[in-house]
């Protein structure tokens, strides 16, 4: 399902009859405002969703096996394809994929008399696309449990560091994950993803290191090669395993650093950016800006706000009583090498972070917090908050697997997080949840800029690492 926060409720002003636990909305850009057509709403675009999706992966009812294996193929289908498999019961079986929350149908408005002219795609939904490859094995029955295990057990032989690892599987029943396994994964798909891709790194790491698609593309040359999924949860599984945050194990091409705020960077002794004047931001190359040219810092510069998502920075770069002190800096998850570069170039300015409030969010800030070697100081991230929410729903197994990685968080995050992940670990009716940055715009933008002053009174205090 879209991000609530991306979607914009268009349902009464459409003519069309909706099937039952059916909305229709429109979905707004990413990190722009709702689109607009001669000064007015655009909604000749739009998309039925569900009105109450569950939160868990439920089969839609009706679908056998092989029928909802065929959901699950592919990311978006086109509407015939739909028609020409249930001929007569398509309309039927479209309206149960949507209020399932399985699939999201992409429509077209005739803006003359406002009724849905035609459907244009299917196109399958965040959570079903989580757990998509996994499923469908599991429907069509293309694994052997056994010889499942078999074949991970002659991978990791001879592999010193995955000794301990081997072992449990060896005595773990075939397509279970091994209790106590250094992966912490919920299910044997994302295990077995984690296990090989750490044999390819052991066996083949070397000293360059590599891409995640140069590893997948070997680890999973039997099955989807450069196109396997790292999903998160595949991705804190081989974290997990290897010991290492991803942006210590893989190499990232050189990508762009959205900033905005008192900063300019000089290249061959003439102007290339200027992260002042630029609306909405300014883009700076990751590697290129660490390799040549100079940066000014602008007179006035008290520090540097990194915010995880693209939507908060876009409404963080619209705050000039932010942007006239500080340098926002678009983190987009884990921070990359480029991005750890960056900021150690700008040391001893002090480094606020605000991230989704949830198991992830303290990872990356920590790792962050570790990679640059200073500290790092979090805003509107406090237990109040947490507790505040909204919380966004997750299914059972992530939601124990998030809990599960806040608990291996105590120890290490910054000190100011550490009673939030302890509310994560162990709440006992919210345990695992978390509250997403765009939830928190109403209540933290407007004083955002009185939290960062808050920064800097902290900066010579040891509470704020």
């Amino acid at each position: 399902m879209p991000d609530e926060e991306h979607m914009v409720d268009v349902q009464d002003l459409i003519a069309s009859p909706v099937p039952d636990g059916v909305r229709v909305v429109v979905r707004c850009p990413e990190g722009k405002e709702a689109p607009q057509k001669f000064g007015t709403l655009d909604f000749s675009t739009v998309f039925l969703v569900a009105e109450n999706p569950p939160d868990e992966f439920a089969s839609p009812a009706g679908l056998g096996p092989r029928d909802l294996a065929w959901v699950l193929e592919k990311p978006s289908r086109k509407l015939k394809t739909v028609q020409d498999r249930w001929g007569t019961r398509a309309s039927e079986v479209l309206d149960e994929l949507i209020r399932s929350g399985a699939v999201m149908v992409k429509a077209r408005v005739n803006m003359r008399d406002l009724r849905i002219k035609r459907y244009l795609q299917i196109i399958r939904t965040p959570l079903w696309s989580e757990r998509a490859d996994e499923r469908r094995r599991e429907l069509l029955g293309r694994i052997d449990p056994e010889q499942a295990r078999t074949g991970l057990l002659d991978l990791m032989q001879g592999i010193t560091e995955l000794g301990s690892e081997r072992a449990l599987l060896l005595r773990s029943e075939p397509g279970v994950v091994p209790e106590g396994s250094a992966t912490r994964a919920g299910h044997w798909d994302t295990y077995d993803f984690a296990v090989r891709v750490a044999c390819r790194w052991y066996k083949h790491g070397g000293d360059r290191h590599p891409t995640q698609r140069e590893v997948s593309s070997r680890s999973h040359a039997h099955t989807a090669g450069t196109k396997a999924r790292w999903t998160d949860a595949r991705v804190h599984a081989v974290e997990n395993l290897l010991r290492k945050y991803i942006s210590e194990l893989f190499d990232f091409p050189d990508h762009e650093i959205r900033v905005k705020g008192p900063l300019r960077w000089y290249k061959d002794g003439a102007l290339a950016v200027d992260a002042v004047t630029t609306d909405p931001w300014a883009g700076l190359p990751s590697n290129g800006v660490r390799e040549t040219g100079s940066l000014e810092l602008v007179t006035g510069i008290r520090g540097v706000l990194v915010l995880e998502n693209q939507d908060t920075f876009y409404r963080s770069c619209q705050i000039p009583a932010i942007t006239e002190g500080w340098v926002c800096v678009w983190g987009a998850g884990y921070a990359s090498d480029g991005l750890v570069g960056f900021l150690k170039m700008l040391e001893p300015l002090p480094i606020a972070v605000w991230g989704d409030l949830d198991a992830h969010g303290i990872a990356i800030i920590t790792n962050l917090r570790d990679r640059v070697k200073r500290d790092v100081y979090p805003v509107a991230m406090t237990e109040e908050s947490w507790l505040r929410g909204p919380h966004r729903p997750q299914p059972p197994e992530r939601q124990e697997q998030d809990a599960k990685k806040a608990a291996g968080l105590l120890d290490q995050a910054p000190d100011t997080l550490r009673p939030v992940a302890a509310l994560i670990a162990d709440h006992p009716e919210l345990a695992g949840l978390g509250v997403e940055q765009e939830a928190q715009h109403t209540e933290v933008l407007p004083g955002l800029a009185d939290l960062l002053a808050g920064v800097l009174d902290s900066v010579h205090s040891p509470s704020g690492a």
